[in-house]
């Protein structure tokens, strides 16, 4: 079962990383917007 994790993993290193650089970039423009909110 770990082992077919982990080559799951492997083979969707790629969707992960986008993934995490989505939801990243999701936060910081939440960020943004609530401190230009703030600012105004």
């Amino acid at each position: 079962m770990i082992e077919r994790l982990d080559d799951w993993t492997l083979e969707n290193q790629g969707i992960m990383l986008i993934l995490n650089i989505l939801f990243i970039s999701i936060a910081i423009v939440c960020t943004a917007i609530n401190v230009g909110g703030m600012l105004r």
